[in-house]
């Protein structure tokens, strides 16, 4: 089993179709205007899926901590199960350079991976 993320590194991407920002994200899970759950749901999507992401590409890349726009959620099928996983991108302000978080290997961006967790 693999534990933490694989981090890519690619040079600048100016195409996000499909993906959501956080609060497109929030949106489409709450399903609400309740300001109590969208508050609630969002600290549970920072808590359980942003911060680990956000860890791990700080933590393998030379991103500077800056962003150019929103993050952004895709959705990935997992090769494994076939569900939905969700992978973190991220814009750099500084440079541009875009950031991937995902929960399993992208093997056809294998030259951008600069980070492959070890399996437990």
């Amino acid at each position: 089993m693999v534990k933490g993320f694989f981090v890519y590194e690619f040079p600048p991407i100016d195409w996000f179709e499909g993906s959501l920002t956080l609060e497109q994200f929030v949106k489409e899970h709450v399903g609400t205007e309740d300001v109590t759950s969208v508050i609630s749901v969002t600290a549970k999507i920072m808590e359980d899926i942003v911060s680990p992401r956000l860890s791990a590409i700080a933590e393998h890349t030379h991103w500077e901590g800056d962003m150019r726009e929103p993050m952004r959620f895709i959705g990935l099928p997992n090769p494994d199960y076939g569900n939905l996983e969700l992978a973190l991108l991220i814009k750099q302000d500084n440079n541009g350079t875009t950031f991937l978080a995902s929960p399993f290997e992208l093997p056809w961006l294998a030259e951008y991976c600069c980070y492959r967790p070890k399996s437990r």
